[in-house]
């Protein structure tokens, strides 16, 4: 896998009934008007501990990971806001990515999801925080801003969005996503979803966008 920073990670989520998928990001930053306005996917957001119904899983393929420059330090705001397209509805918003929690393998099966599906994975929690600046158009209630995220590794290789369906909540995992929570200007608020990686592999960054992403360096 290159480094050049170029298309992170595309939606590939063809989520079957009672199916666990692992899959990457959604659609392009600034250009999220595909959501629809009504966003109840599990995939994204605080809600993707697995605490949806499903207890089956599938490995997609993702595509190439942003260049290693201009990383920026956990926890720090990036000086560059970010348009978001959702719905009818744009944002302008200041991110950041806040942290990187992980779990075990033990944990996917614990909640009752398929230990063939998960052999050899284990679930990491991304941390982002949004302070909205501008708000236009209509933003459904809960709406999940996290679709252009991603956690790499050391080689640039993302890590799998974890779409549960069926298993119970992951020990340790995301918190419970808030689906009253309105996305207007003076709004910050924390959002989680959670991904899955390789054994011995370990997150090294966090990112957000899909073109010239945001990076913040995992220490």
């Amino acid at each position: 896998m290159t480094h050049r920073r170029k298309t992170l990670l595309r939606a590939i989520a063809p989520v079957a009934a009672l199916t666990l998928a692992l899959t990457a990001c959604g659609s392009d930053d600034g250009d999220d008007s595909g959501d629809k306005k009504n966003d109840k996917s599990s995939s994204e957001s605080s809600d993707t501990s697995g605490s949806d119904d499903g207890d089956d899983a599938t490995d997609e393929p993702t595509e190439e990971a942003p260049a290693n420059t201009g990383d920026l330090p956990l926890g720090q705001a990036a000086s560059e806001e970010k348009e978001i397209k959702r719905g009818d509805g744009t944002l302008k918003a200041k991110i950041t990515a806040d942290k990187v929690d992980t779990g075990e393998n033990a944990d996917l099966t614990a909640a009752g999801f398929s230990a063939d599906k998960v052999k050899g994975k284990y679930p990491v929690y991304a941390y982002f925080t949004y302070e909205i600046t501008e708000q236009t158009g209509e933003i459904s209630p809960g709406t999940d801003l996290n679709s252009t995220t991603a956690v790499l590794d050391a080689e640039g290789k993302p890590g799998s969005r974890f779409i549960a369906i069926g298993g119970q909540p992951l020990k340790g995992g995301c918190p419970e996503k808030d689906r009253e929570l309105e996305w207007k200007k003076g709004t910050k608020a924390t959002l989680c979803t959670t991904f899955l990686m390789d054994e011995g592999k370990e997150p090294t960054k966090l990112a957000y966008g899909m073109v010239n992403p945001l990076l913040w360096a995992v220490k």
